[in-house]
């Protein structure tokens, strides 16, 4: 009788530990999903660029195009690409650029 009671003793402590590490990895899974943790990302000299040109107060209105449309001409310019500000209204401006 004593063995009996012993084997069952074990077989539930087994069964109980068993459903802890079930629900342990289940719970982990879950917590896991909901964790948001950002990757570093590579900055390449493309997005650098993208990055300035958008740190430019093009806000319309007023329309203050002339500072981005200056950095875009230097971009080209710097590239060897023939580049025109073109001015439809004080500080109102557009890059243009031709390709040849």
């Amino acid at each position: 009788m004593r063995w009996r009671v012993l084997i069952a003793f074990a077989l539930i402590a087994c069964a109980a530990f068993a459903a802890l590490l079930w629900y342990n990895h289940r719970v982990k899974g879950e917590v896991q999903s909901q964790l948001y943790i950002p990757k570093r990302a590579r900055i390449t000299p493309e997005i650098e660029l993208l990055r300035q040109y958008i740190r430019i107060d093009t806000t319309n209105p007023p329309g203050r195009e002339l500072a981005g449309a200056q950095f875009l001409d230097g971009i080209l310019k710097k590239n060897g690409i023939r580049a025109e500000i073109i001015e439809s209204a004080p500080g109102r401006a557009g890059a243009a650029w031709c390709r040849g």
